[in-house]
């Protein structure tokens, strides 16, 4: 708890420049920001209708089978079971529109911090262009700035629409048990200790490896361009500068690659983690439905609930 308390307080110091990073997507595209908060919005209250209309759509077809297929019976069936076709068809229209939606806002985000680097480059003092912080700046202005301001809009986005889901599913659980909501948020608590310290070792480690990408790109930009062609075959120094970019790449590969590794080991172990608390809720739920304490609708409505709750909690705390 105490290395998770360090992470969570060390995230919290970067949001300054998450409101900045925000500020410039609101300047951007403000009217679309607000149709995207919308469709997360409705995106978000949608998950709780179909787990709700799980149940009902179990229990009734429980007593169609045990009556038998006479059509009133069948009546009482398909109308639940339009109600969540519609609200299917509505998740992916949702879905369809805040993709497009992102599209637009990502176009105009480049288009606006692209704007604002030419203006700062033909305000600066000309010491700038001597100075090798400078290019590091500019490199990762060019490599990352120009995705991921919305990427953090996105986050934040995700966080608005699962905070609103999670919220439903703690209530769609409380019915169950008051331990249910904690369990939940006790299985989601490796994967955030996972998140949350891999995300700032990849960006330490990004922060630190800038040179060395700049000097992969000029070795690159040496041996591909025009402007370096003659010279290199008239001093035959291509193989050295290839080995230089091989032997970069490699070092920059093989650090890039163990973080990875070393994330989706944990990863791994903090979803076995939850899938061992999941396993106890539905033996637990499943044991009470064989007792006939409940029905076997709320065996699928706990079932999705609990899943998607899961699922949920990991996004929230991811973002």
């Amino acid at each position: 708890m105490l290395k998770i308390y360090q992470h969570v307080h060390r995230g919290l110091r970067q949001v300054p420049y998450l409101g900045r990073s925000l500020h410039l997507v609101w300047q951007a595209a403000r009217w679309w920001v607000i149709i995207w908060a919308g469709l997360l919005g409705a995106q978000g209250c949608l998950p709780v209708a179909t787990v709700y209309l799980s149940r009902v759509v179990v229990d009734r077809l429980v007593i169609v089978l045990g009556q038998g297929t006479d059509w009133q019976s069948i009546q009482h069936l398909l109308l639940p079971m339009g109600f969540m076709a519609v609200v299917l068809i509505v998740t992916e229209l949702l879905r369809g529109l805040s993709t497009w939606v992102r599209t637009v806002l990502g176009e105009l985000v480049r288009d606006q911090i692209t704007s604002l680097v030419h203006q700062q480059s033909a305000a600066i003092d000309f010491a700038f262009y001597e100075s090798p912080d400078y290019y590091d700046r500019l490199y990762r202005v060019r490599s990352d700035a120009s995705f991921r301001p919305l990427m953090l809009l996105e986050q934040v986005g995700d966080l608005l629409q699962s905070g609103i889901t999670l919220i439903a599913m703690v209530g769609v659980l409380l019915p169950f048990g008051l331990w249910l909501p904690i369990a939940l948020l006790v299985s989601a608590l490796p994967s955030l200790y996972t998140v949350l310290h891999y995300n700032q070792r990849q960006h330490r480690w990004w922060l630190q490896r800038t040179p060395e990408e700049r000097r992969a790109f000029y070795y690159d930009w040496l041996l591909t361009e025009g402007e370096t062609a003659a010279e290199m075959r008239l001093f035959d120094v291509s193989h050295h500068f290839q080995a230089l970019y091989r032997s970069l790449r490699h070092r920059i590969r093989k650090e890039r690659l163990t973080i990875a590794q070393q994330q989706s080991m944990a990863e791994f172990a903090a979803s076995l983690a939850a899938l061992v608390v999941t396993g106890v809720a539905i033996a637990w739920i499943g044991w009470q439905a064989l007792q006939g304490q409940r029905t076997l609708g709320d065996l699928a409505l706990f079932y999705q609930a609990f899943n998607q709750g899961q699922g949920v909690m990991r996004s929230v705390l991811q973002s």
